[in-house]
């Protein structure tokens, strides 16, 4: 934008702008390529309950859409392998309502049942396709891999209101 102001007024410090700008994009997609081999979720019990609150506060920054997290009570998952399991499902669930339903409202709920920890992701996009209701997606493949891995049930639903509700159950005594 600021290439473009002062290409506009003939500045012909317009170039070095283009040149910076280029360069602060290069150093954000490798920031971002580093990050992506950092675990997500932080050791302690209360490590997913934090992975999941910032994955809600970076959704609405960065795509200006209302993502919030709701936990009836703290969820203590004590290993980091199922803990980022979990996180991963949420945040392509995540990622599915953004990309592909163009949702606007988002809620990631984790809570604690008798026997079971729940993890949930709804929101208010388009619902799902054929494809999806099928499962042939990468990201609904993927999802369904990391449950397994953990021991825990997947199940994807349109939401009779408007977009999908993603359900991952996960056994208790699975969690410590």
């Amino acid at each position: 934008m600021l290439e473009r102001k002062l290409i506009e007024k003939s500045v012909p410090d317009a170039y070095d702008a283009a040149k910076i700008a280029r360069l602060v994009n290069e150093a954000i997609n490798q920031t971002r390529e580093l990050a992506r081999g950092l675990p997500p979720v932080q050791s302690g019990s209360k490590g997913l309950m934090s992975a999941l609150q910032h994955l809600a506060s970076e959704v609405e920054e960065l795509f200006d859409i209302s993502c919030r997290f709701r936990v009836d009570e703290d969820v203590s998952i004590r290993n980091s392998d199922l803990a980022t399991h979990l996180y991963r499902i949420a945040q392509e669930a995540v990622t599915n309502a953004i990309k592909h339903g163009q949702s606007r409202q988002i809620v990631i709920g984790l809570s604690h049942r008798p026997g079971k920890v729940i993890l949930s992701i709804q929101d208010d996009g388009s619902g799902f396709t054929n494809r999806l209701r099928n499962k042939e997606g990468m990201g609904i493949r993927t999802m369904n891999y990391r449950a397994n891995m953990i021991g825990a049930s997947l199940d994807i639903q349109k939401n009779p209101t408007g977009g999908t509700v993603v359900v991952c159950t996960l056994p208790m005594g699975v969690e410590d």
